[in-house]
């Protein structure tokens, strides 16, 4: 039976030992494409097909690319350890003319992942940056739930060409004993955005940012940072300068429901680690409050775009039986409208309702209606019209 929501793979360290992009692009294919196949048991090859799609790696230094992986109609057994640990990594090893290549396979998507090639032929306008929530994924966060459209790859690739969209992902699940702080979640974003964007060409190139509930927290705090750090540290200047557009998707600036994730995590272990977090993202929080009004007094170099829930969202309740939490519990607005708008005038903030509970606030399933249709028209604008802005900024002629 064919999966309607195929798993999608991340492959990297595939070799690029081509000077011609679109060279690049079929080695690359044609490689790991073969390398699948030796890896297949004999009773996969001519059932699995694999669907494969070579991406530019966010390294500038690599002389690597990724892919991305789907498997019809099931995943074979070689990646069956990454199915059962999506947050590791399956090391596979391959010989070529007496080099080792090793390649690796994963479904976390931790940092930044490029989602499609951007045309060889012409230049790269925007990079677009979709950071995703707390205990989120940086792919299926922004994935429809009924099919297997994930927006930010399928309609973006037809509707922005031309914009390097990369995806940033991080470790956060609730369960997890981390003790990560918002401040420790923005020092790991802002290294991932030096890295991908190191060379004087790239570090003045517009960005967009694209940010889901707890992502656009950590977005406030690194540009708040970039802000107070400009003047002794170039990176961080050139970031404040190249930041043109924010979307914001259900974003707590005022905080959010947590009583009942503080109820899960007390449940698990009295003195769980991942309490202190959580307890920096409710309502009234006084870091949050710190950090909001710093940013609203340096965002008005920027244009936004807010995107507010209207449907509510079930709490999170344990099972009886099974003893497991889910979403099973009372409907609750996780976010409220108040809390997801910055409260700036219209002509700064545009404010948008969406109907949908505070997970499917970011899956945008519908490319020709819906609140998509609003996401691409300011996408395209923001694409034309932060050119001159920027270019301004780090005075180039």
């Amino acid at each position: 039976m064919s999966l309607s929501r195929p798993n999608v793979f991340r492959v990297s360290g595939i070799p690029a030992n081509s000077d011609a992009e679109n060279s690049i692009q079929q080695d690359a294919e044609a490689f790991l494409f073969e390398f699948i196949q030796d890896k297949f048991q004999d009773h996969e090859r001519g059932q699995i097909e694999p669907d494969i799609q070579i991406i530019p790696s966010c390294t500038v230094s690599s002389n690597t690319v990724n892919a991305l992986v789907e498997f019809s109609p099931t995943e074979p057994e070689f990646l069956k350890e990454v199915l059962n640990n999506r947050e590791s990594n399956l090391r596979t090893l391959k010989r070529v003319n007496g080099k080792r290549i090793i390649i690796y396979f994963d479904l976390h998507f931790a940092g930044l992942t490029q989602l499609y090639p951007t045309p060889p032929d012409q230049s790269v306008t925007v990079d677009i940056i979709a950071i995703t929530g707390l205990g989120g994924h940086s792919y299926g966060s922004w994935r429809s739930r009924t099919g297997p459209e994930m927006w930010l790859r399928d309609f973006l690739f037809e509707d922005m060409p031309r914009c390097r969209t990369m995806t940033y992902g991080y470790s956060s699940q609730l369960l997890k004993r981390g003790v990560e702080k918002v401040e420790d979640y923005r020092r790991h974003f802002l290294e991932e955005i030096i890295i991908a964007r190191d060379s004087e060409g790239l570090r003045q190139r517009p960005i967009v940012f694209i940010c889901y509930s707890f992502g656009g927290i950590i977005l406030a705090e690194a540009l708040v940072h970039a802000k107070l750090t400009r003047d002794t540290n170039p990176d961080m200047e050139a970031l404040s300068k190249a930041t043109y557009g924010i979307f914001f998707l259900g974003v707590p600036h005022r905080g959010l429901w947590v009583d009942d994730m503080l109820d899960m995590l007390r449940a698990i272990h009295p003195n769980h680690p991942r309490e202190e977090l959580v307890k920096q993202l409710q309502v009234d929080s006084p870091s949050l409050k710190t950090q909001l009004d710093r940013f609203r007094n340096l965002c008005h170099d920027y244009e936004l775009v807010s995107f507010y829930e209207l449907g509510p969202t079930r709490e999170l309740e344990r099972d009886v039986a099974s003893g497991r939490f889910g979403r099973s519990g009372q409907f609750r607005t996780a976010v409220t409208s108040e809390s997801a708008m910055l409260q700036l005038p219209d002509s700064k903030e545009k404010k948008f309702g969406f109907p949908a509970d505070h997970s499917d606030i970011a899956k945008f399933s519908e490319r020709y209606s819906g609140p998509y249709k609003i996401a691409i028209r300011y996408l395209n604008i923001f694409e034309k019209d932060s050119q001159e802005v920027v270019r301004r900024r780090f005075g180039s002629s």
